[in-house]
């Protein structure tokens, strides 16, 4: 293995509790305005378009911030006192909206308001712990420090914080800190396939069991199985939420009214995120007690993808599919384990034994050559078959 060092980063969110939250606001307002004049700023001058983001960011202040050489500039920033690391925060932001503008087609006029969080660079905060962090913020009239209570996540040991990010909510305010882990093994498929290769093969059904995960050796040998239950609790849970919709609607005489089931809907998104959040580390957790270096899915298109959706139930674990995908790539890459989509054509409806057509039973299956079993394990398994197949072939 090279020396090259790999990095996984994670966002560590909290939330953020402090008696001057008028002066965060305060804050993010300023920071907006100025973002804005930045903005505007870059649109109007076609000779920076072309510069790298440090180069855009320095070319952007010599012509609004007076040197040391006292000379006057051509556009100044009209607000005095603005903090160095605060100002840049908001030209890097408004410099990636700019080129955002300009690449694409459909927007046709720039961009006249901003909402964006404040992205906190160094000397903007300091002391930042588990518990609590210290915010330099603007009231109205001048700059000062303030101390915030954070809760709701942990800062781990011995790892790289980056710049913070305050997210103003409806109702309450954020700090996402992103973290920075090394990674241990960073090494391509390729360079894996090369050496003794485990691999676990994921499924994802819509029954109780929501994915069930086979550990392959390097001959698609199944060593171990792991079924994640949950589907059947889940459901239920969907199910309460949307008759307590129902019955909201009725009590309205059937008028849809969404801020009414605002509440409804925002519990059903986290159920969605704490199951997908619970699935995904299972599955991580699994591959690394076997050792697997390769957590493979099944990849369908998306027509496939939509038709499957629109046929399935609310309240099926299948739907919550796409956000454990989406978390897995992140969670595995952390723990040095690659994440492949590899076809799926045939996977369901051959037998991993033999290859003789099956037929399906509920959960299990049979072949016409007697071999039988679960039949979404048969499905893993085929699922590894093709991918060693394919990468085998691509290494000759």
């Amino acid at each position: 293995m090279s020396d090259k060092k790999y990095y996984s980063i994670v966002t560590k969110k909290f939330n953020l509790k402090t008696s001057h939250e008028e002066w965060l606001i305060e804050s993010q307002n300023i920071y907006n305005k100025v973002l804005y004049f930045y903005y505007c700023l870059f649109l109007d001058h076609p000779e920076i378009h072309g510069a790298s983001g440090q180069n855009a960011l320095r070319l952007m202040e010599q012509i609004t911030i007076v040197g040391r050489d006292k000379k006057p500039v051509s556009d100044p920033l009209p607000w005095k006192g603005i903090p160095l690391y605060f100002r840049r925060a908001a030209i890097n932001a408004a410099i990636a909206a700019a080129k955002s503008f300009l690449a694409r087609d459909i927007q046709e006029e720039p961009t006249s308001t901003f909402s964006s969080g404040v992205t906190l660079y160094k000397g903007m905060y300091r002391e930042l712990t588990s518990q609590s962090v210290q915010i330099k913020v603007y009231d109205g009239e001048e700059w000062r420090w303030i101390c915030c209570r954070l809760y709701g996540n942990i800062l781990p040991d011995n790892v790289l914080c980056m710049s913070p990010r305050l997210v103003f909510r409806e109702k309450r305010i954020e700090l996402h800190v992103p973290v920075k882990y090394q990674v241990q093994d960073g090494r391509t498929l390729k360079e894996r396939v090369q050496s003794d290769l485990k691999i676990c093969t994921v499924q994802f059904t819509g029954g109780n069991t929501i994915a069930v995960c086979c550990i392959l050796d390097t001959y698609a040998n199944v060593e171990k199985v792991l079924f994640i239950p949950g589907g059947r609790e889940y459901r239920h849970r969907c199910c309460m939420l949307w008759n307590k919709i129902e019955a909201s609607r009725k009590a309205r005489g059937n008028v849809r009214q969404d801020h009414a089931d605002w509440k409804y809907r925002q519990k059903w998104k986290h159920i969605n995120e704490d199951l997908a959040h619970q699935v995904s580390s299972r599955i991580v957790e699994f591959c690394c007690e076997n050792k697997g270096k390769v957590i493979l899915l099944p990849k369908y298109s998306r027509d496939y993808s939509h038709i499957i959706m629109g046929a399935v139930e609310s309240g099926s674990p299948i739907r919550v599919s796409y956000q454990i995908r989406r978390q897995l790539w992140y969670k595995a890459w952390k723990d040095g384990i690659l994440v492949v989509e590899t076809e799926v054509y045939g996977i369901g409806s051959k037998c991993a034994v033999c290859g003789e057509d099956i037929r399906k039973h509920g959960e299990l299956y049979k072949c016409v050559q007697g071999h039988q079993g679960n039949r979404w394990v048969n499905s893993s398994k085929n699922l590894g078959k093709n991918f060693l197949y394919k990468i085998g072939k691509q290494m000759r």
